[in-house]
């Protein structure tokens, strides 16, 4: 097992009462992924986030085109809650996939309309 030193920022004094090393993290790329019984796949046109000082929340939901009325049906279907952390790094990997696909299909562009209301 690989192990690495955490010395840095910790008083002399407690370094000679601990251990001077500890078990390294495996990279996330070796670990054993498996799907949850109830793993389903979600297709989503229409998101809305809520933030507080704990967490972020996403409304996936689906744009079905006007109702009835006129208005516009939404169907939700699932709300994914995280950690602000977690969605920084959901935003980079979004952000390269992004990127990935316009180097090879061309811009997107979105249209005033379509645009959030509290702006990007």
């Amino acid at each position: 097992m690989k192990t690495k030193k955490t010395t840095q920022n910790i008083p002399k004094e407690i370094q000679k009462e601990t251990p001077k090393e500890v078990p390294a993290q495996p990279p996330l790329r070796e670990a054993n992924v498996t799907f949850a019984t109830d793993f389903k796949t979600v297709y989503t046109n229409f998101i809305q986030g809520q933030f507080s000082p704990f967490d972020m929340s996403f409304l996936i939901a689906e744009a079905l085109g006007p109702g009835p009325d006129g208005r516009p049906m939404i169907l939700q279907k699932v709300r994914i809650t995280m950690a602000p952390m977690e969605a920084k790094i959901l935003l980079m990997i979004i952000a390269d996939g992004l990127k990935k696909y316009e180097d090879q299909f061309g811009k997107i562009s979105i249209p005033p309309e379509a645009m959030p209301t509290g702006g990007v």
